[in-house]
């Protein structure tokens, strides 16, 4: 029987895109289900790539710098497998600070451009994952005491690990550090779990997506309490919604009404009326009431817990007025509940997914893969690098035959042909001097290392990259 542990990660990372961005650093330490530590932690680093250009702005705020990444770092293959043996470990639960949005974002697009499964190592061998943010913002809402809340400047509450690990003198050395900030995330997440013990074990036994289907039963149609960066701070990021349907075409997807949203708005508009009132910018409201209705993806561990958590001086102090939204439930079934229903899954459903025309960006718009090129996946994994060219344009799925040739380009160029290296160089160039790309090119670059104001202490970090844009620079002329 294999015993279950955690392992809490985080990632540095070059840029804030996961499609489009690479790894730079990953830090990771496995515990037990009482958040003991076990075994040693793990550090890597990875090396850009040579047809890439890292974020200023997200160097600035990591500190690494590429040309010393570049000579220590390991290539990104052995990066990720490292990484991947960790997580996919036998009965793992993988967890971190806002890594079902960004980590894990980059975990399984940094696995698809290197021939692994993107999604296995989640559920593979009794395995799954979590993301204590939510949780912060859920104990913060209804469980406050016993834990010190950061306020911002400006007045408004912070859930930034560095500010709650300061709040509540834990130690945290290098914020942006992924070792640090792993080491602050699992002293959150004791300290929440001895001062609002069930309401972590609740969030942790609550996190599948057969728990969360259940809590969003459509036909029952019962409101709960939805945490969510997506509600705004001054609720508490908190919100009493009801779920409504399922999205056709996606068995994870499930449309709620926010019940700051009275649902008698709704009866007498198309489908077209509520897309606009939902989907408004804030700039554009102009006097418009924005219609609160919102998809919840119950494979992404959404914390929902039973309305009755919600206390009444709890609602009372996070301006939530329970008794009308409460009520507002009630209502909707006096509603022609079909109709509206109808109408607010084509509102929500409605807008198209438009696929990446760059194979990297498009792991979400290409399917899965066939059991063949599963295999030669596996095989590409294992093969040596002279290996490399004999799995040329053998994929059935198009994706993968360009991923492979980026994969011997970056990290094998040797193994590239005369008639290949040209065309490598050539798909550099157009890579970096793009007029207007998703990625960072030669003139983004410039303009924003040249529109921050660098100070005096981070000129070694300015000359790296500087440095690493004018070797990529030179090689292309």
């Amino acid at each position: 029987m294999v015993d279950n542990s955690f392992y809490w990660f985080d990632y540095e990372t070059f840029g804030k895109s996961p499609q489009w961005d690479k790894p730079a650093q990953f830090a990771g330490v496995r515990t037990d289900q009482n958040l003991k530590i076990i075994g040693e932690p793990l550090m890597l680093f990875c090396q850009p790539q040579s047809d890439y250009l890292p974020d200023p702005e997200a160097s600035r705020i990591t500190g690494l710098k590429p040309t010393e990444l570049k000579h220590t770092g390991l290539i990104e293959p052995d990066f990720i497998a490292k990484v991947v043996a960790e997580l996919g470990y036998p009965g793992t639960c993988s967890v971190g600070y806002n890594s079902i949005r960004f980590d894990d974002e980059f975990t399984r697009h940094t696995l698809y451009r290197n021939f692994h499964d993107p999604y296995e190592y989640e559920w593979k061998d009794g395995n799954s994952r979590w993301d204590l943010l939510d949780v912060v913002r859920l104990t913060r809402a209804l469980r406050p005491d016993g834990i010190e809340w950061p306020i911002n400047d400006d007045g408004k509450p912070s859930n930034k690990l560095e500010h709650l690990s300061a709040a509540n003198n834990i130690q945290h050395e290098a914020a942006h550090d992924a070792l640090s900030d792993v080491t602050a995330t699992i002293d959150i997440a004791k300290l929440i779990k001895q001062s609002a013990p069930k309401l972590f074990r609740y969030a942790l036994e609550h996190r599948d997506k057969q728990s969360v289907a259940e809590i969003l039963n459509v036909r029952r149609q019962k409101p709960c309490i939805h945490v969510s960066g997506m509600v705004p701070s001054e609720f508490g990021h908190v919100s009493i919604v009801l779920p409504i349907a399922r999205v056709p075409n996606n068995n994870n997807g499930v449309i709620v009404l926010d019940l700051r949203t009275d649902p008698a708005e709704l009866a007498d508009l198309s489908a077209a009326q509520i897309a606009e009132r939902v989907f408004i910018k804030d700039a554009e409201l102009s006097g418009t009431t924005r219609l609160h209705i919102r998809t919840i993806q119950i494979n992404k561990c959404p914390v929902l817990v039973p309305i009755q958590t919600l206390r009444d001086q709890d609602a009372e102090r996070l301006g939530i007025d329970k008794s009308t939204q409460l009520a507002r439930a009630n209502q909707w079934h006096q509603l022609p509940t079909e109709r509206i229903a109808k109408n607010m899954v084509d509102a929500v459903s409605n807008r198209v997914f438009t696929a990446s025309s760059d194979t990297e960006g498009n792991l979400y718009g290409g399917g899965f893969l066939s059991p063949a090129d599963k295999t030669l996946c596996s095989k590409i994994r294992q093969a040596q690098p002279h290996q490399l060219s004999q799995f040329a344009n053998l994929f059935d799925d198009p994706r993968y035959n360009e991923l492979l040739f980026r994969y011997r380009g970056r990290h094998f160029p040797d193994t590239l042909n005369e008639e290949e290296n040209i065309d490598w160089q050539d798909h550099r160039q157009r890579r970096l001097y793009a007029d207007s790309a998703d990625w960072i090119t030669f003139s983004t670059f410039d303009a924003t290392m040249d529109s921050l104001d660098w100070a005096p202490e981070e000129q070694g970090l300015v000359e790296s990259l500087r440095e690493y844009r004018d070797s990529l620079y030179n090689e292309l002329k």
